[in-house]
């Protein structure tokens, strides 16, 4: 039985699963400083990575997916020969090979996992009141002007509010207070140092696969096939896919969200939003929340500060056996 570490509270079991009753689960959740995290059991050589392209996924879709690449190629009538080739289900599939990781064998240990991903480069400043601009901020005074132009510009309560270049801001439930978070520049070695120093670590790429599809041979999470009636990713109303997999967590969710790994070389679980804005169909556009797509980082882009918004991690504890 793995060894739980001191200050991890045990919360409740809870069930999850993903869309349409796929891979249901009992997972225990714990607390840390208010967080939760959930007991995730490793498991010995599973087959993580993906081969074969569209192979094996519904015939129903697929033909849907063809229809859309052809409709490109239609309406860019000049397009060249390689492109039209990518344009078709044999040179979509070749691209899928290309964007996931290899198939391999590894094993992967007993962890507790932060359930939500959190956003790289802020850091929480206090909270502000929208109906009465009330606040109890720390280093922060210098938003204030601009928190209070967003709001009186604009009344509607938002969910997130992001004041680019300066901070975010989370509706807190159902009130007018929000959390306010400042950005703060951080490339991803700052970001791995301090994770790191705080006790914890973050995910290799085999960890996050395991944990979004549980070692399923499935592109995504929740199996090889689109239910018409359901919407998965961002902009879905509701978005089946924010509520917890069936680990317990709240993983591949949102197109935009790129996870954040243990390496600078490539992110998971999302891809900035590049295919929402494709207008390939619906299938390219889920494509980046497949379980085994990686976002891989060319050498120009390491280095560089992270980006609020869009890239996110998760702190993980490996634990050990009693």
């Amino acid at each position: 039985m793995p060894v739980v570490p001191d200050g991890f509270a045990f919360s409740h079991v809870e069930s999850c699963g993903e869309p349409h009753g796929v891979g249901s689960n009992e997972v225990g959740v714990y607390l840390h400083d208010g967080v939760e995290f959930v007991l995730v059991p490793g498991k010995v050589g599973v087959t993580l990575g993906w081969e074969g392209g569209l192979s094996g996924f519904d015939p129903g879709a697929v033909a849907e997916f063809e229809g859309d690449l052809l409709a490109v190629v239609e309406e860019v009538p000049d397009l060249s020969e390689e492109d039209r080739a990518y344009f078709t289900l044999a040179g979509y599939s070749a691209h899928i090979d290309e964007a996931t990781s290899p198939v391999r064998v590894v094993s992967v240990p007993d962890m507790l996992v932060e359930r939500s991903p959190r956003e790289a480069g802020v850091r929480y400043v206090g909270t502000y009141d929208a109906d009465t601009g009330e606040h109890e901020l720390v280093d922060g005074d210098d938003l204030l002007e601009r928190i209070g132009e967003a709001f009186r510009s604009d009344d509607k309560r938002w969910a997130t509010l992001r004041l680019v270049g300066s901070a975010a801001l989370t509706r807190i439930g159902d009130s007018a207070r929000y959390e306010v978070w400042r950005e703060v520049p951080t490339t991803h070695a700052r970001l791995r140092d301090a994770v790191t120093a705080a006790g914890y670590s973050l995910l290799t790429e085999a960890e996050w696969e395991y944990l979004c599809g549980a070692g399923s041979r499935t592109l995504f999470r929740w199996g090889d096939f689109f239910h018409r009636n359901t919407d998965y990713g961002y902009g879905g109303a509701p978005n089946v896919l924010e509520a917890p997999n069936q680990h317990g967590l709240r993983i591949a969710f949102d197109q935009f969200k790129r996870e954040v790994l243990d390496t600078d070389e490539l992110a998971k679980g999302g891809d900035g939003g590049l295919t929402l804005h494709d207008g390939i169909g619906r299938f390219d556009m889920l494509f980046p929340l497949a379980t085994y797509f990686r976002q891989e980082h060319d050498p120009d882009y390491r280095g560089r500060n992270l980006v609020g918004g869009y890239d996110f991690y998760r702190r993980v504890v490996r634990l050990d056996g009693a």
